[in-house]
């Protein structure tokens, strides 16, 4: 509400000394008449107008503002300083409503899967708090942190309310190669081996020890203890002749710490077939207008050689041409194996009719009949929002 202040000037009159001669007298008291009614009338006129001008300012007040939700949390700041790889984390932040509407959270987030927050309760009414926790994964999260949990609510003044976390967590121990044992390639006759190391950063002995009852299908794993309670040494090696798959597993291990009793280190291999195709099939967009170059690779074992004898397609209008390279660091074949390079030239998409299913033919001298003959089918790509044929039923 705006305040009006009246100002009250006074306008002291200073008597005279001197006699006002007679014949002046009746003209002075007909003016004296005179300007006392005028002061009368001006006095009535500011008094008016100062009511108008009050009035007035009582009714340009404003309106009180309309009730609001105000979000206010404990803190927006989490350092959980140094501590050790699996040691537990976890602070707690209470969310209150201090506004003068009912407050609500609708998300909850945070940046790293590592970094887990709860949902505080919602809606809360004006005045009351809510407690939610934030918990960090420091079993496998190593290292530096800094990560940010968000909420998420309908307070006009702050729409998002960030919470930074940060910190640094010590290992216990450190793998090296850090990938683990990764034999990549493998063929099926392939006598090869892999070992990381394991050494102690923690302030007491590591004892570490095979969890019995793991299977690692071709492979066998050693662990061998290199320093007392430091330094461990894990081998896996192949023990072929190896089936043709992808092996993948994890090979655990007990610590003897409380903070993080087990460890694991991974084991992968690819044991090849003794002779593939790559890829295993090309596409042809229907709408090309010109030709195209694509690239199949016929890849054997070293310990499986063989021929290429024929490669032809079943359509006039495509094109092959193979010639035999050596390989060299590719993952294509291991170092200095020959391959033969089959180079396929497609035509114009328009040249290919609609219901062919045109395909390269590879065949070899393979001592295996399901490594004597490769089949490339080559697909046609109709353009994209066009309806496509449907597949041929067997």
């Amino acid at each position: 509400m705006r305040r009006c202040r009246i100002i009250t000037v006074r306008c002291p009159l200073k008597k005279g000394t001197g006699s006002v001669p007679a014949e002046f007298r009746g003209s002075a008291a007909r003016f004296s008449r005179g300007a006392s009614r005028l002061f009368q009338r001006t006095l009535s006129t500011l008094v008016c107008l100062s009511l108008t001008v009050l009035v007035a300012a009582q009714d340009e007040s404003p309106a009180p503002p309309a009730p609001a939700p105000r979000a206010e949390v404990s803190t927006q700041e989490w350092n959980f300083g140094v501590a050790w790889q699996g040691q537990p984390l976890k602070q707690d932040v209470v969310v209150k409503n201090v506004g003068t509407a009912t407050l609500e959270i609708t998300d909850v987030s945070s940046t790293c899967g590592c970094t887990v927050p709860t949902r505080p309760k919602s809606p809360l009414a004006p005045g009351e708090s809510s407690t939610m926790s934030i918990s960090y994964d420091s079993a496998r999260r190593v290292g530096k942190a800094n990560h940010t949990v968000t909420l998420i609510t309908n307070d006009p003044t702050q729409r998002s309310i960030p919470i930074k976390l940060f910190g640094e967590v010590k290992p216990l121990y450190e793998v090296e190669p850090k990938e683990g044992l990764t034999f990549g390639q493998l063929y099926q006759k392939s006598s090869e081996t892999r070992e990381v190391t394991i050494v102690n950063r923690y302030t007491e002995p590591l004892r570490l020890q095979l969890k019995a009852g793991q299977d690692f299908g071709p492979f066998d794993i050693a662990l061998q203890e290199l320093d007392a309670g430091q330094r461990y040494r894990l081998t896996a090696a192949t023990r072929p002749p190896l089936k043709v798959d992808r092996y993948q597993a994890m090979v655990a291990l007990s610590t003897g710490f409380e903070l993080v009793p087990e460890v694991k280190v991974s084991l992968y291999g690819f044991v090849q077939p003794p002779a593939s195709v790559r890829p295993n099939k090309l596409f042809l967009p229907r709408n090309s207008v010109s030709e195209m170059k694509r690239v199949l690779h016929l890849t054997f074992a070293p310990d499986y050689p063989l021929e290429l004898t024929s490669v032809r397609a079943t359509h006039d209008a495509i094109r092959v041409e193979a010639e035999k390279v050596s390989v060299t660091g590719d993952a294509r074949g291991a170092s200095g194996t020959p391959i033969y390079q089959i180079t396929v030239t497609l035509p114009p998409g328009e040249q290919i009719p609609p219901d062919s299913e045109p395909e390269v033919e590879i065949t070899t001298n393979a001592r295996d009949p399901e490594y004597q003959r490769f089949v490339v089918p080559i697909r046609l790509v109709p353009p994209r929002g066009s309806p496509t044929r449907p597949a041929p039923t067997p």
